[in-house]
């Protein structure tokens, strides 16, 4: 018999916000990254936001992550634009983002690189330049029958339905 090596797929996460900043699509971001660690090669780019957050850092020590921008309020607007040169580096096979607003403007941004690029949908609060991030990945996900819709309503007929998951054990633990 013989082995075929696969290499590891390398995957950017693109997340305007990360912790400290976490929340319900930050939580997406590291979760997912830490979970499946052991089948992919993960980075994760954030806006810097604050100053004294380290540029480069390790999310519980096993994902790396690069925080973009200047180290102020700002950086939020500035990551569209900064995500896409720091993902470039990376020479990733996908890049997936988080979020349909900043991250999904930053994946816009990415379309001259050679990846695969995937967005998720997770948000019905923002609107402005919806239609054309939806648009524009080689896959959406959504998390609710609500962005399905929306995303349909937006031009995107093809975005896949995945739930937000719960970890097991907070189930048995409750």
């Amino acid at each position: 018999s013989s082995c075929i090596f696969l290499p590891m797929k390398h995957v950017v996460i693109l997340s305007a916000f990360l912790s400290p900043f976490r929340s319900g699509a930050e939580a997406c971001a590291e979760e997912v990254p830490l979970a499946l660690g052991n089948e992919f090669d993960f980075v994760i780019i954030t806006a810097k936001l604050r100053r004294d957050l380290p540029r480069t850092d390790m999310l519980r020590e096993r994902i790396p992550v690069i925080r973009v921008g200047l180290g102020l309020p700002v950086d939020k607007w500035l990551y569209p634009f900064l995500a896409p040169l720091a993902a470039r580096k990376q020479k990733p096979d996908v890049i997936h983002a988080v979020l349909e607003t900043f991250a999904g403007l930053a994946l816009r941004f990415c379309g001259r690189i050679p990846a695969q690029r995937i967005l998720t949908c997770q948000t019905l609060n923002r609107s402005f330049l919806k239609a054309m991030i939806v648009r524009s990945p080689d896959v959406v996900t959504v998390i609710s029958t609500a962005l399905l819709d929306t995303v349909k309503a937006a031009g995107r007929d093809n975005a896949v339905h995945i739930p937000n998951g719960v970890p097991l054990a907070a189930i048995r633990d409750a």
